[in-house]
């Protein structure tokens, strides 16, 4: 991505479980500099994301596996 472009990038609104999370393109974006910006989300398939760090940047994740689940919410994360 180009890095001047980086605010004109749309939300990413990722709907699981019929609960809607988004992302703003500051959060999937490496504003490392430069020209170009590597994006920080890889789409492995038309039906697989792997969301990685700037997803959980922006919410915690529980993970249960006695019950085959994982619970997110809202995380307090701010980036320096």
């Amino acid at each position: 991505v180009f890095c001047s472009v980086i605010n004109q990038l749309p939300r990413l609104n990722i709907v699981i479980s019929g609960v809607e999370f988004s992302l703003e393109p500051k959060d999937y974006v490496s504003s490392i500099g430069g020209f170009i910006c590597p994006l920080l989300i890889s789409i492995m398939d038309f039906d697989q994301i792997i969301l990685g760090d700037p997803f959980l940047r922006k919410f915690y994740a529980v993970f249960d596996a006695d019950d085959s689940r994982i619970g997110l919410a809202p995380s307090v994360y701010r980036s320096t």
